[in-house]
């Protein structure tokens, strides 16, 4: 029997403005619903440089782009493949486990990474040979 497959999703963040500017947050358990045990940035990124090209076994993630853009480009076991432009801070691109992605920053872009566990490296999968061996085993109905 095959696992259920968890998808990607777009959260749209409260945002509030002012005479000073504008605010926009995101309480836990509220609008996030998964625990975060790790968080960092990723910035000055080349003009078209991909970060990423990975996934995860164990670790779902809330990008949120605060400068700039970052186009995602996505592919779940199911072979299903999506796309996402990610140019505004008062959203976020949830990036579940099992999720191949690869992320290309656009100039000045600032990329915020909210994650549901701490760094373990025995949780990447580095290489795409690997991953398609897992969509072949998800499609057998082995995972």
């Amino acid at each position: 029997m095959k696992q259920m497959i968890e998808r990607p999703y777009l959260l749209d963040l409260p945002s509030k403005q002012s005479t000073d500017g504008w605010i926009t947050f995101a309480e836990l358990g509220a609008l996030i619903q998964m625990p975060i045990k790790r968080i960092f940035w990723i910035k000055d990124v080349p003009k078209g440089a991909k970060r990423g090209v990975h996934a995860h076994t164990n670790e779902n993630q809330l990008l949120v782009c605060l400068a700039g853009s970052v186009h995602v480009s996505m592919e779940l076991l199911d072979g299903t493949h999506t796309l996402y432009c990610l140019n505004s801070a008062d959203q976020a691109l949830y990036l579940p486990a099992f999720a191949w992605s690869e992320l290309t920053f656009q100039a000045d872009a600032v990329l915020l990474v909210l994650s549901d566990q701490v760094f373990d490296e025995d949780n990447y999968i580095r290489e795409k040979s690997k991953f398609k061996e897992l969509q072949q085993n998800y499609e057998a109905g082995e995972l």
